[in-house]
């Protein structure tokens, strides 16, 4: 299994297929694969950091932040440099898989075995290792048996030596009960609240200064250079539905990997969730209880699950009546899984617990497990019968293509030769990618944009999933926004801005006459917050938390801060510090916390002295641009 496709490795199907994997792994999120003949972005210790393994691993990231906050832009990724953070990854486990080797440590074919052999996903209902069911996962996942196991090889490496550097790290109970008092401790405090908005009728912006700031700010307003492209894709997924599969194909195909199209046990399920912290307090933990009985009740009168979810709920499916979809064994959080599969079709279950709150759970339908027949398996065959023979005709395709296109032969006749279509994109900038170019790396979308307008690229470029060949027939260079079009941006930025003086200035004025005693405006009183920096009723900001938690009670902090648009004076007025008879109840769970708080400034400490003595070089420093 092993070594299974290796011998392929070289054929353009193969890279296509391994540029598919999308997986996150365990440590670092990070794949080994590197392709030889790809730029370097860094070296250590004279070992080269490929730019295709970048390329990859800062999408993998971009798509899971992307997941978590899908308006995230481009310009927002730079500001957080995460293409920094991604090339630190990179090196930082490159430096730890250089001194296992030093160290001799390994893992060995038996403990890559025995480690896979352990993973639930790949077990059957008996809990045994079920080849069959390995694979299938794997190819739906668009991975080989080999990518993956040396993937999780390098995982279990980086997980010895994170053991061996982290085994000296030991806690006591009581430098435990210390951090987690620290952690826990929530503050009230007393505010006073200056909107910058209240101010803007106070404010006025001429002409004259609208037009200075356009014009000593050009940069702020300059559009990006954008180009528009006709391109060629061949790709597995253009080719595929050029593929003729006949029924002998589909059935043979069906007798062969028929298990395969194993199904196991799944549930169709809803959920209500009434969120509740694993760190909240006894009287957070009884308001939450509160509601859940209270929904629990209306349910039990017969009331609609569905409504009462859309009502009640506070987790992401509430917009969807709590509807979770179908789900199998390993796919949600145990507690959760264990009630759901435990109802039958129609009941409603819980208060179940989990990490993220008190959940009720409603099953709607329920499948056993078994084989799905021929006819439901049909057009997954298809597919995939039809993406196989796709990927064998990739490499002569492009070869027909790349001939043509240097012969002097228009994209368009390219395209009819060998079945496929040209497509155009929309204007784009290097930041804002259309959804045919994703998966182009630094380089080639260099490239796109310094060709020649009108000519067509004479070399493939590389996508996330097989090749591309493009003409540029529209370019407009870097220019400014014209004036009529920024003037209202520019005088509502001002205005803000003024307003924001006259807020700060009348904050400030005030504080003045509170600590001279000439003033004792009436204040409101927060609810409890922690050090997180999330104030109920305020917003954000961290510095407002830790300032009030290290102040006494009644003594005002010093100046006005900035949270969202406004300026804010507070005063500590309530100090809460959990109690021992609360450590007490978690006190296992907080010592696992702290020793894996320990363990991680220990495996940070030894990564930062192998990187001070490394030979760390940046290659190519534009790809982090």
């Amino acid at each position: 299994m092993l070594d299974k496709m290796r011998s392929n490795a070289q054929s353009w199907g193969i890279k296509v297929l391994f540029g598919l994997i999308i997986i996150v792994f365990v440590f670092w999120g990070v794949g080994s694969f590197q392709s030889r003949q790809a730029s370097i972005v860094a070296e250590v210790n004279n070992q080269p950091l490929s730019l295709q393994e970048f390329t990859s691993a800062y999408e993998r990231t971009v798509q899971k932040l992307r997941q978590q906050n899908p308006n995230l832009s481009a310009e927002t990724l730079q500001q957080l440099k995460v293409k920094e953070q991604v090339l630190n990854q990179l090196i930082n486990a490159e430096l730890l898989r250089q001194k296992a080797q030093e160290l001799g440590i390994e893992v060995t074919l038996p403990e890559l075995s025995q480690a896979i052999r352990s993973i639930p996903f790949f077990q059957n209902e008996q809990k045994q290792f079920d080849p069959n069911r390995y694979q299938q996962i794997l190819r739906q996942n668009n991975l080989t048996p080999a990518q993956f196991e040396e993937d999780f090889k390098h995982n279990l490496l980086m997980e010895k030596v994170e053991k061996l550097v982290t085994l000296p790290s030991r806690v006591s109970a009581e430098e435990v009960f210390d951090a987690y008092q620290f952690a826990l401790e929530k503050v009230q405090i007393a505010y006073l609240k200056f909107n910058w908005q209240d101010f803007l009728k106070e404010v006025k912006v001429s002409e004259e200064e609208v037009k200075k700031y356009y014009t000593d700010n050009q940069k702020e307003f300059m559009q990006p250079e954008k180009i528009k492209l006709a391109y060629l894709a061949i790709t597995p997924q253009k080719l595929a539905p050029l593929q003729e599969v006949s029924e002998q194909e589909i059935e043979n195909y069906y007798k062969t990997h028929k298990n395969n199209f194993f199904e196991p046990e799944k549930v169709k399920a809803r959920h209500i969730l009434v969120k509740l912290s694993p760190e909240a307090s006894d009287q957070e933990k009884k308001e939450a209880e509160k509601k859940i009985a209270d929904i629990l009740s209306k349910l039990k009168k017969g009331e609609d699950f569905a409504k009462l979810a859309k009502k009640y709920s506070e987790g992401p499916s509430a917009s969807r009546g709590g509807e979770l979809g179908w789900f199998g064994k390993g796919e949600m959080i145990k507690p959760f899984e264990d009630e759901a599969f435990k109802l039958k079709k129609g009941e409603i279950g819980g208060p179940v617990q989990t990490q993220f709150g008190l959940h009720l759970i409603q099953v709607e339908d329920k499948k056993a497990a078994g084989y799905l027949s021929l006819e439901e398996s049909k057009d997954a065959i298809k597919k995939i019968l039809a993406q196989e023979k796709a990927y064998a005709k990739i490499q002569d395709l492009l070869d027909t293509a790349l001939t043509r296109v240097n012969a002097g032969e228009s994209l368009d006749k390219v395209a009819e030769s060998i079945g496929l279509k040209v497509e155009t994109t929309p204007l784009f900038s290097r930041q804002n990618l259309p959804e045919g170019l994703q998966g182009l790396n630094p380089k080639d979308i260099q490239a796109l944009f310094d060709l020649p307008l009108q000519e067509t690229t004479k070399t493939p470029l590389t996508l996330r999933e097989g090749y591309l060949l493009a003409q540029k027939i529209e370019a407009i260079s870097p220019a400014p926004l014209p004036f009529e079009q920024a003037q209202d941006i520019i005088l509502s930025k001002l205005s803000l801005q003024k307003a924001r003086e006259k807020a700060l200035a009348k904050a400030t004025a005030t504080l003045k006459e509170i600590l001279e005693n000439k003033a004792t405006p009436e204040t409101t009183l927060s609810k409890p917050f922690g050090r997180q920096g999330f104030i109920p009723e305020l917003g954000f900001n961290e510095e407002l938390a830790k300032l009030a938690l290290e102040l006494k009670d009644g003594v005002w902090i010093d100046k006005p801060l900035e949270i969202g648009q406004a300026y804010v004076l507070a005063k500590p007025v309530k100090h809460i510090l959990p109690t021992k008879e609360d450590f007490e109840k978690e006190k296992d769970k907080w010592l696992k916390i702290y020793r894996d708080f320990k363990a991680k400034e220990m495996l940070s400490a030894f990564i930062e002295r192998l990187r001070q003595k490394a030979k760390i070089e940046i290659i190519n420093p534009q790809y982090l641009k």
